[in-house]
C-alpha cells in the first residue's frame, strides 16, 4: 500500500537532511515510518483542507482516508502544541501560492473519456486488486435497446409519388445497460450505484424518450432508397420517485444523439 498526503511533503528519513522529499510513500507488511511534515499548509502555508489517503484503490473505497484541516487563526476548541506555532510562537503568515519569480508555463490539455482507451493495449478488461476482487479498467459505452411508436407524414414530390420527403416523430422506452462505472453514461445515471469491484456490472436503466426527424425516399421501381435522421432525447436524471422521476427524470438533464439511417423500402 501507499500513504499519500496532498499539499504537503515529508522526508523519507526523518533525521536525514538530504533524504528524498515526497508526498507519498510505499509501506509494506510490518514496516513503520516516522514521517514529519515540516509546515502546516505546505511550503506556502496555505489554510485549507488537505486529504490524506491509502493509495490502494480498494482500501480508499473502504474509507482509508481523512482530512488534515489547516487554520490561519486560533480556534477556541483546539489547544496549542507544546512547542507553539513556530519559533516566534505565532501562526506564520500565508505566502502567495506562486512566488513572484516563479517561471510561467502554458500547457494545452485535452480531457477524454473514450470507451476503449487503455494505458496498455494488452491490458485485460479487468484486473485483480486483492482477495479475488476485480476492478474494471475500461469504460464501455452503454448498449441501448428501444421500444418506440412513431408517426410519419409523407409529402410526395413527384407525380408518381414514388419519391417523397417525410417528417416523423414518436416516443417510447429506452433501456441502457452494460456500461462502465466510470463512463460518461454512468455520470448521467449516477455511478455510485455501480460497484467498480464487482465481477460484472449489470445495472440497467429504462427511461422515457422522444424523437423527431425527417427523411427522403427516392423511388426505384417498386422500391425506394431511403435516408433519414432523427433527434433522440432521453430523460436521464436518476430520481427518487419510482412513479415519475425514475422514468422521466429531470427535463434539464437529458441524453441526446442524432442517428442517420440509410436503407431500402420495399413496397
Amino acid at each position: 500500500m501507499t500513504w499519500t498526503v496532498s499539499g504537503h511533503t515529508f522526508l523519507t528519513e526523518r533525521y536525514a537532511g538530504d533524504a528524498n522529499r515526497k508526498n507519498s510513500i510505499h509501506i509494506g507488511i510490518a514496516e513503520r515510518y516516522d514521517l514529519v511534515v515540516p509546515k502546516a499548509g505546505g511550503p506556502r502555508m496555505q489554510a485549507g483542507d488537505y486529504i490524506h489517503f491509502n493509495g490502494r484503490s480498494s482500501k480508499f473505497s473502504e474509507g482509508a482516508w481523512g482530512i488534515i484541516r489547516v487554520y490561519d487563526k486560533e480556534q477556541p476548541d483546539l489547544k496549542k502544541l507544546p512547542a507553539g506555532y513556530s519559533h516566534r510562537n505565532e501562526i506564520p503568515a500565508a505566502q502567495p501560492i506562486c512566488p513572484a519569480d516563479a517561471p510561467v508555463k502554458t500547457f494545452n490539455v485535452v480531457a477524454m473519456d473514450h470507451p476503449s482507451m487503455k494505458f496498455n493495449p494488452k491490458a485485460p478488461e479487468a484486473i485483480e486488486v486483492d482477495f479475488e476482487r476485480k476492478i474494471q479498467i475500461t469504460n464501455p459505452d452503454a448498449k441501448i435497446y428501444a421500444a418506440t411508436v412513431s408517426g410519419t407524414l409523407r409529402l410526395p414530390v413527384t407525380p408518381s409519388r414514388s419519391t417523397a420527403l417525410y417528417v416523423l416523430g414518436g416516443g417510447g422506452l429506452y433501456n441502457f445497460r452494460n456500461f462502465g462505472p466510470g463512463s460518461a453514461m454512468s455520470g448521467y445515471f449516477g455511478n455510485d450505484i455501480q460497484d467498480p469491484f464487482a465481477k460484472s456490472n449489470t445495472a440497467a436503466f429504462t427511461k422515457f424518450g422522444y424523437n423527431v426527424g425527417a427523411g427522403l425516399e427516392l423511388g426505384i421501381g417498386t422500391s425506394a432508397l431511403m435516408i433519414e435522421s432523427r433527434l433522440v432525447s432521453v430523460s436521464a436524471d436518476r430520481g427518487t420517485n419510482p412513479s415519475f422521476d425514475k422514468l422521466f427524470g429531470n427535463r434539464g438533464n437529458e441524453i441526446r444523439w442524432v442517428p442517420v439511417t440509410v436503407g431500402i423500402v420495399v413496397r
